[in-house]
This record gives C-alpha cells, structure tokens and sequence, in this order.
C-alpha cells in the first residue's frame, strides 16, 4: 500500500510515496513524509520528505532518529526565508542538535546520514549531509546526488562557506526520485536502484520498493520511493525514453521493474557535472531504451534521385546559388586569389617537375613562405555597406535591449495587477462566506487571497503600496475568522535557557518551578519572587541529572516528572516524582534536602514508560512498549499495578505525546489528534475543524472543572489552540509581534490565578490568561 498526497495550492501533481519497508501503512523508522492539506499555512512551503540513518539500533537510537525529524520538520516549516534558506537551516538545525548529542553521550560519535527533499509544485529540492543517497530522473538521464565514487569511503561533508550544496530539478508528470542513506549500496547496487528509479510507475512503485527490500535483505534500513501523479487524476505519460514495451514489463509482485536485458541506466566510473548551480552525477539512460524503441541496426541508405527529398535538396542548392550571387557584388570572394590590386592574397603551392626517367631526382629546395600582405583597403559602395552596418549594431542592440526590458516590465506589471484583482475578489467572497457563518469556507478564501499577493509581490521587483494594503486587510480578516488573539506580555521571560538546552515540560508549584530539560538530561529549580513576578537565579538549582548515583542506583535517561500531592495517612508532604529510563522512580521533597529513590516502586511491570501523572492519590503511567496504561497506589507502591483500560477497549499507545487527566484521561498523539476516555473506555469526542488542527502538537493542558478549557501548544504555527470540552474551538493565542513562541515545547495553566506558564527551548515566560 501506497500513500497519495493531495496537491496543494500551488502544485499541480501528487506524489505517491511508498516506503522501503515491509510497513507501508505507517512511516517506518527513520523516514518523516510530511504533506500538508491545500488549506494549511504549512502547504504554501510544499511537500517535505526527510530520511534519517544511524549505523546503530536500540530504543535510544530509535527516540534520537525521531527527534532529529522532528527539528528537521519544525525548521523546514518555522524559518522563514526562500525555499533554499529553509532546506539549508533544516540540514543546519539537525547537525547543531547531532553535535550536541555527540558532545553529551561521551562515546564515540554517532554517524548519521540526513537527506532532506522538498517539493514545491513541480520543483524538486534536495540536500544531504554528505552520507545520503539519492537518485531523480533528468529526462533520459538519472542524477546521484550526492557525486558518488565506488571506491572513495562515504565521509561526512563539512557545511562550505556559501552553505550546504542544493540539487535542483524540475520533475514532470511520472518522474521519480530515491532517498535513502548511504547504507543501502552495501546491499543493492547502484545499477538495480538506478534502474529502479529509471522504469517506476505509480502502478509498479509499491511493487518496486517491496523488490528492492526482498533484494537487500535488511528491512532496518530506511528510505522512501517518490512518484509524481497527474493531480487531476489523468493517465501519467511515460517520460521520455524511461517506458519499456508490455512484453518487457514484470508482473506486479515480481521484484524491480527493470529489463533482463537492458542495460544499466547508471555506467561505472560515474563522472561528475556541474548542472543547475549544483553538483550531480549523471549517466545516460538512452542506452537502456535504444533497443525497445525499434531502432534500425544500420542507417538509412541514400534517397535516389528520383525521391521527393532529392528534389527538395536540388531545390535548395539553387536557392542558395542565387543568393550568393546576389551578395557577391558587395562582400569579397574569399576563393579569389588576387586582390583589387592584384597582389596574391592565395597561393597554391607549386609542385616541382618530376625528372626525366634515369635522373637522380634533385635535392628539394627549403620551402619559404610567401611575405604576409594586408588586403588592399575597402573602398566605394562596400566600404559604405560594411561601416552602415557597424553603426546599426552599436545602436540597435541597446534600443533592443531596452524595448525589451520595457515589454518584460510591462507584463510583469500586468500579471501582477491581474493577481491583485484576483486577491481583491477572493477576499471580497471571503467577508461574505463569514458573514454567512461559513467559516471554514471564509478560511479557504481568505487563504486564496493572501497567495495571490505573495505570487504579485514575488513577481513584482519593487515594493506595491496596493500589495501592502490588500496583505493588512486579508490578515486583518484571517484574524478574525481563526479568532487569534495576541499575547502581548511575551516580553521579558522568567528564564533564559542555553544554547544547548532542551526544556521538555515545566511544573509550578506556589513560588517552586521545575523544569525537565531533555538536551542536558536534568531537572532544574528555579524560585520565583511573587512580589515582582521575576526569578533572581537565572542558572537555578539542579534536582536531578543523569548519571548520578542515587543511593544504589544510577540515574538513566530521564522522562517524566509530575507533581504528588500529600496524602492523609501516607505521605503527609507533597513531592516530585522523576521516572527515567531504567523504570527508577525518585522522589524529591523541596523541604528535605536531597533526592531519595522509592525502593519499594514496582518497576518490573514496565517496559517502556513515557508519561507520569499523579491524580485522585494515584500514580498513572502510560508504558508505550507494553500497550498499557498502569494505575500505581502510593500507600504501596510495590504492588502490581493496576491495568487502567477495560478489556475491550481497542487501544494504541504509539505516539503518545503528553496526558492529562481531570476526572477523565486525555491522551494527545503527535499526528494531532486528541483521545478522551472515561473509565477505562473511549469518549466520543472531536475537535472542531473550522481552523486548520495543530501541525506538530508539543503539549496539552485541561482545566479541573467541567467548563473549563482545553489547551493545545502547537510547535509549528507558534500558538496555543483553545477548546472548551465538547471540542468546539474558542480561540488561539499567538505571540503580537515576533517570535517569542518559536520552539515552543511544554504548556502549565493555572485556571484558579489565570496565569499560564509557556516553555519554549530558549526561554520560560508566564503570561495571564486572555479572557
């Protein structure tokens, strides 16, 4: 099974996309295919795909793969700038955070080959690390991008100083293209992915993808394979010289769609070009088609005289004689062999004459040049002709020059004004829609509206006062239609965090904040002055980091953390609890100095727990690796936990981003969606769809009582959405200038003070909730 993305607003093809993995209804691991709707922000910047590849395996390796896709995609979808600067500052932004990860594990670097591609319409944009791989038809040809040397070793590329190298091309209706790393051509060689790449069809590219697997044998190894569809839904035309005959092709489910007998479309050594500003390996795939096309083994004999193209090129050389004589009057014959003067300008050499028979032949004489004489000077009719003819190109060529830049400009201008009437309509049908009450019909239009004028003002070279004026009135529109309602307190934050930090969730608790840090691996305490609302110590306390020793146990990678409050009977004061990945749970009193570990927790129940949450004086943990949701008593914290969900609940737990509970437990997955479950059984429950859903939710927060709201942080647009708890939407809060909210990473709302506390990776600010 293959997916098919939807066009979106400036594209006119799909693209089939089937993976290079046993798995073709999720994304393997490794791989990120990112497709916006045509009604999403995100949709304006295209398709993203992205292949991520670590020489090693394991849970860790895994969670790290994902996360460098993740800052793959939030870059590629946050930065603002061209198409190149995005793609660039997305390879950038993973190899900040590969570094960082290097520098913290203390072991030997991790190789990682990253290949990002984008595609925008019909334009195809590639760039790689250095140790990606891929392969994109060019016409009759396959480029390999990286420049690729069979026996060279694949090495890591440094960024050079004009930044990361682009491959560019423009695909047509069923071209193709490969990303994978490097790894793969230990398995398959060059030739049978080339081919691959050379004859895939929308109809044979699962098939394709499923022969290249059973071929390396490896179904760790990532990669995707992309065809581009007709978006229409037409019949895609074969590309030039890639299309084999029926009787050559394969049935489907019988490995890769390449000729027995063809030869390779990729011919070793394989030289490299510069093409299209970029450097690309090419080899030529006319070969591999010659012999299908029915091509003669000998050319064509000779037309007789008597053939209708005999006639034809009789025809033509009389013309061309009489066109000759016409000029010989005023141009020089340059056959002659004298000059106006009679001077020789032409001298065939003399042979000497050959002696009598019996003669010895006598010595030759040394050959002496003729003396190199100018032609005679031009004068009368000619001389005119020749100088009118000079004057008319000094002054002719600018004026041509000019007139046409005049009638580029002239249409430019005019393609320009055309789109800003076009922009003008839409927004006028867009008022109308929301009057009406349609708002999601009001968002398409409004949507619409703002690319018409981003398409003018890319047309346009200087600035349209009438661009600027229709991009404030849309904006103003939109942001009443999305109900956007500025945060203006994002000014100065609580905490400003390092370069090399990763905050992950935050607490606060009365003038207590903790926050987990997932870059540097610790929880941090910081004490915020209620009287001025400001925290002194910006470098805070550390509670806990990985690594160290907590009585007889090591610390793991951290978590989670929630807050417990006191229990009557139990624990008479309230703590923080710390889960790390050795299933270790600690507990740290902020009255107590130190952190203790909880002997007594039962942590052989887990496997793979992600989320904690302490409620109603119980411990509940989402186990990923188990498919459970356990329920931990902490007046006995070594007793088998209690499985949460009902047995004929269907459930899912991949992909968990963060819980809540209320009374009720929401789990928020990071593919947006929302799940509400009321003991032990799913709630029928769905967020309201008039607003484009979250792209990459981070974190979710839900007030305690029953018309309180919903929150969602939304990494990608730099918001927060607001629901109430029958799912219909209330408003987003978004930043009123700027980008405080960029890399937004956790959420805490306190409804009982109206304050909410936002986490991003460089700083921690706590703002009042709008009303």
């Amino acid at each position: 099974m293959t997916t098919v993305s939807q066009p979106t607003p400036y594209s006119t093809l799909r693209a089939q996309v089937a993976y290079l993995a046993d798995d073709q209804v999720t994304q393997p691991l490794g791989v990120r295919v990112v497709e916006p709707p045509p009604d999403t922000r995100q949709a304006l910047r295209g398709n993203l795909y992205a292949v991520v590849e670590l020489a090693d395996e394991g849970h860790e390796q895994e969670a790290f793969a994902e996360r460098l896709l993740s800052t793959i995609q939030r870059t590629y979808y946050t930065v603002k700038g061209t198409q190149s600067h995005v793609l660039r500052e997305a390879l950038r932004e993973a190899k900040r955070t590969l570094d960082h990860y290097n520098q913290e594990s203390g072991v030997a670097p991790v190789k990682v080959a990253i290949v990002v591609a984008a595609v925008l319409g019909k334009r195809l944009l590639i760039v790689s690390n250095g140790l990606g791989l891929a392969l994109v038809t060019a016409n009759r040809s396959i480029d390999v991008y990286p420049p690729y040397t069979p026996t060279a070793p694949a090495e890591e590329a440094t960024e050079p100083a004009g930044g990361w190298e682009i491959y560019r091309q423009e695909l047509e209706e069923g071209g193709a293209f490969l990303i994978s790393g490097r790894r793969w051509l230990n398995y398959v060689s060059l030739r049978d992915l080339a081919g691959t790449v050379a004859y895939v069809t929308p109809e044979n590219c699962a098939d394709a993808a499923l022969g290249l697997l059973e071929q390396a044998e490896q179904p760790a190894v990532p990669g995707a394979l992309i065809v581009l569809t007709p978006a229409e839904g037409r019949p895609v035309p074969p590309p030039s010289g890639a299309g084999l005959p029926q009787a050559l092709r394969r049935p489907r489910l019988s490995g890769l769609p390449t000729s027995l007998n063809a030869t390779p479309p990729v011919n070793y050594p394989l030289e490299a070009e510069e093409e299209r500003g970029t450097v690309a390996t090419r080899a030529s795939v006319a070969e591999a088609t010659y012999a299908y096309r029915g091509a003669p083994s000998s050319p064509p004999s000779d037309p007789t005289p008597d053939s209708i193209p005999a006639r034809l090129q009789l025809q033509a050389k009389e013309t061309l004689a009489s066109v000759r004589h016409v000029f010989a009057g005023l141009f020089p014959d340059p056959a002659s062999t004298h000059s106006a003067t009679g001077n020789p300008l032409h001298r065939p050499p003399t042979q000497p004459p050959h002696p009598p028979a019996g003669e010895a032949e006598p010595a030759a004489a040394p050959y002496t040049p003729p003396p190199l004489r100018t032609p005679a000077r031009t004068y009368g009719q000619r001389a005119r002709l020749i100088l009118l003819a000079a004057v008319l190109i000094v002054v002719l060529v600018p004026v041509a020059v000019v007139v046409r830049g005049w009638q580029e400009g002239a249409n430019t201008r005019a393609d320009a004004e055309a789109l800003l009437d076009l922009a003008t309509a839409r927004l006028a049908s867009g008022q109308e829609a929301f009057d009406a009450g349609d708002k999601v019909g009001a968002r398409a239009l409004l949507a619409e509206a703002q690319g018409h004028v981003d398409r003018a003002r890319t047309i346009l070279v200087a600035r349209s006062p009438r661009a600027d004026q229709l991009a404030v009135e849309i904006q103003r529109e939109l942001n009443e239609v999305l109900q956007i309602q500025p945060l203006y307190g994002l000014v100065q934050p609580l905490v400003r965090f390092p370069p090399d930090a990763e905050p992950h969730r935050v607490l606060v608790v009365d003038q207590d904040i903790y926050v987990l840090d997932m870059g540097r691996q610790m929880v941090q305490h910081f004490r915020l002055d209620l009287s001025s609302n400001t925290v002194a110590d910006q470098a805070g306390d550390v509670v806990l980091r990985q690594g160290e020793r907590i009585g007889d146990a090591e610390v793991g990678r951290l978590v989670a953390m929630t807050w417990q409050l006191a229990i009557p009977g139990i624990e008479d004061r309230p703590s923080l609890l710390v889960l790390d990945r050795n299933n270790n749970l600690f507990k740290f009193d902020p009255r107590v100095d130190g952190v203790t570990r909880v002997a007594t927790f039962a942590s052989s129940y887990l496997s793979s727990p992600s989320q904690i949450v302490s409620y109603g004086n119980r411990l509940y943990v989402v186990d990923q690796g188990a498919n459970r949701l356990f329920r931990y008593n902490p007046a006995d914290f070594s007793a088998q936990p209690d499985s949460w969900f009902a047995e004929q609940t269907p459930i899912s737990l991949g992909g968990v981003q963060t819980m809540s509970i209320d009374g009720d437990i929401w789990l928020l997955f990071g593919n947006g969606q929302l799940v509400r479950y009321r003991q032990g059984v799913q709630v029928s429950f769905a967020l309201e769809s008039s607003i484009p859903l979250p792209g990459e939710p981070v974190d979710l927060a839900v007030g305690p009582q029953a018309n309180s709201f919903v929150y969602l942080a939304d990494r990608t647009d730099q918001r927060i959405l607001v629901f109430d708890k029958t799912g219909a939407f209330q408003r987003q809060l978004q930043a009123a200038e700027g980008e405080p909210l960029r890399g937004l990473s956790g959420l805490m709302v306190d409804e009982s003070t109206g304050v909410m506390y936002i986490l991003t990776h460089s700083a921690l600010y706590q703002h009042a909730l709008p009303n």
